[in-house]
C-alpha cells in the first residue's frame, strides 16, 4: 500500500466524523457511492473482498418474505457533523468520489482554491434499513446455497459474509476550505461550476465564503451497518459488527448458483469483529 493510500485509509478511520459514526454503530464508506442499499451481501477472504449480491442470492427457496427496506428516514443526529481537518490532497480525493457518485466530475482540479486543508459536513442525511429480525427469519426459512461456487468457500469458513442492514445517505456535502488554523481559503465558484457538470449544484454560504455546498439529485451512501453471518460453534448466527479499522474493498460480482440444506436457526449475538471501512474498487 502506497503512502497516499495509507493516508486516505486513516482519514475516515481517525477523524471526528468516523469516531462519531462508529459511536452510533455505523461503518464508514471510504469512497461514497449511490447504489448501496440493504439487504446486500459482502464477502471477505484473505485474497480480498467482493460485493457478492443481495440476500436473495444467498438463500434458496425462502418461506419468509424478503425483508422490507424502510426509508428514506431522516437521520438528524448525523446531519451537519463536521470532520476534522484533512490535507487538501486527501480531501480532494474524497470529494471527487462523492461528486462522482452524484454523477459529476471534479478529478484532481486545484485551480479554484488556495486551500491547504478541508473539512466535511454531510447534509440532509437519511437512512435506509431492514429489521434484523426479518433478516434472521428470511435466512432461517430457506436453504443456504452450499453448492454455489461463489458462496460455498465462505459458508465453509474460508471467508466472512456480511449482510448490510442499514445505510446512511446524504444528498449534499458542505466543504470548508481553509489555509490552516481556521483561516478561510479563497474559493472561486466559476471554475468549479465548469468542472462539475449539470448533475451537481454548487453554492456558497452567504456568511462564510470559504464554505461550499455540493448538492446532487440522488442519495449518496457514506455509512452503513451490517451483521456478520456465519457458522459459530456449528450453528448459523448473525453477529453484530463492532468498531475498529479493517478496510473492505467492494467489487461488483454476483452469483446465483447452487443451494444448501436448511439451517437450524439464526441467533443474534455480539462479535468482536472490527469496523468495516467500505471502499469501491474499480475494474
Amino acid at each position: 500500500m502506497s503512502e497516499s493510500e495509507v493516508e486516505k485509509l486513516m482519514v475516515f478511520c481517525s477523524d471526528k466524523t468516523a469516531t462519531y459514526l462508529a459511536g452510533l454503530g455505523y461503518n464508514v464508506i471510504r469512497h461514497p457511492y449511490a447504489d448501496l442499499r440493504p439487504p446486500m451481501v459482502i464477502g471477505r477472504t484473505s485474497a480480498g473482498t467482493e460485493w457478492l449480491g443481495d440476500l436473495t442470492d444467498l438463500v434458496k427457496d425462502p418461506q419468509a418474505k424478503l425483508p422490507e427496506t424502510v426509508g428514506p428516514v431522516p437521520e438528524a443526529d448525523i446531519s451537519g457533523k463536521s470532520s476534522s481537518a484533512m490535507s487538501f490532497k486527501v480531501g480532494t480525493d474524497l470529494l471527487s468520489a462523492f461528486i462522482g457518485a452524484m454523477g459529476g466530475t471534479l478529478g484532481a482540479a486545484v485551480n479554484y482554491t488556495d486551500a491547504r486543508t478541508m473539512l466535511f459536513k454531510f447534509q440532509d442525511v437519511h437512512k435506509y434499513q431492514v429489521k434484523p429480525a426479518a433478516v434472521s427469519d428470511y435466512i432461517e426459512s430457506g436453504d443456504l446455497k452450499w453448492d454455489s461456487l461463489l458462496f460455498r468457500p465462505y459458508l465453509e469458513g474460508e471467508g466472512q459474509l456480511f449482510v448490510v442492514s442499514n445505510v446512511a445517505t446524504a444528498t449534499s456535502l458542505t466543504v470548508s476550505y481553509e489555509r490552516g488554523h481556521g483561516t478561510g481559503a479563497k474559493v472561486e465558484l466559476e471554475p468549479l461550476e465548469d468542472l462539475l457538470g449539470a448533475t451537481v449544484d454548487v453554492s456558497r454560504d452567504a456568511g462564510r465564503a470559504h464554505e461550499i455546498t455540493y448538492s446532487g439529485k440522488q442519495d449518496v451512501a457514506f455509512a452503513f451497518k451490517c451483521f456478520e453471518f456465519g457458522f459459530f460453534d456449528g450453528r448459523p448466527k448473525l453477529l453484530n459488527v463492532k468498531a475498529g479499522g479493517v478496510a473492505l474493498d467492494v467489487e461488483g460480482s454476483v452469483s446465483t448458483d447452487g443451494y444448501a440444506a436448511r439451517g437450524e436457526g439464526v441467533v443474534l449475538t455480539t462479535s468482536d469483529a472490527p469496523l468495516l471501512t467500505l471502499e469501491r474498487r474499480e475494474g
